[in-house]
């Protein structure tokens, strides 16, 4: 093989090479041009929820974000389907669950929904990713929130035991104070009872003791 053939034979694996690790550079650019993509989607839905959770009552957020995450839902389930991809503002559901908050209509617009007139906002292309990571981004806001109302409810459940039972112990001590009270009326009475009686003993005896006795005797003589 002659040093020309070489040559030309180096010359092309070379341009291989450099072509295969411009290739890999411009994978790995685009990778993590997709990363800070998702983190900056993340930052962002994660940035809007959090205001959600923090200004409205976790029962009507939990209501929003499982309704946002079956619509978010059917969209993967149904990815070719374009009924799936769009909702009615108006809709009595959607108005009265999630629009009622109102950082909710801000929250579809980073997951990437557009409005598509007055009335309908819809999810257009084929890239998921924004649909996944909100899903995921909801779903751990509503582990959190179940957890949260949980435990309200048991502390709840504990402040009605509680009035309950004050409530029974109120009634036990009237009704402990109530027979007290008829218990001391009647121990009362007895009392005053004895005492009349004795009185009477003493004034009859009082009686028996001045009165004068007449002593009876027959007349003599005939007759």
């Amino acid at each position: 093989m002659s040093s020309e053939t070489k040559f030309k034979n180096h010359n092309i694996i070379y341009k291989c090479f450099i072509n295969i690790l411009l290739n890999l550079l411009i994978l790995i650019a685009n990778k993590l041009l997709f990363i800070k993509m998702i983190a900056n989607t993340d930052d962002l839905i994660k940035s809007t929820c959090e205001k959600i959770v923090n200004k409205y009552r976790e029962e009507n957020v939990k209501d929003a974000f499982s309704l946002i995450s079956k619509l978010l839902n059917n969209i993967l389930a149904n990815p070719r389907d374009s009924k799936f991809r769009n909702f009615k503002r108006t809709n009595e559901l959607i108005k009265s669950k999630i629009l009622v908050l109102k950082e909710t209509q801000q929250l579809m617009y980073d997951i990437g929904y557009k409005e598509l007139d007055s009335e309908y906002l819809v999810f257009e292309g084929e890239d998921v990713s924004k649909i996944k990571t909100a899903v995921r981004i909801i779903d751990e806001y509503l582990n959190k929130l179940n957890k949260i109302i949980e435990q309200q409810e048991v502390r709840k459940r504990e402040e009605e035991a509680r009035k309950l039972q004050e409530e029974v112990d109120r009634m036990k001590k009237e009704e402990f104070l109530r027979k007290q009270k008829i218990q001391e009326a009647l121990e009362h009475d007895k009392r005053e009872r004895m005492q009349r009686e004795k009185a009477t003993d003493s004034m009859g005896k009082k009686m028996d003791f001045g009165a004068k006795v007449c002593k009876f005797e027959p007349k003599r003589g005939g007759g």
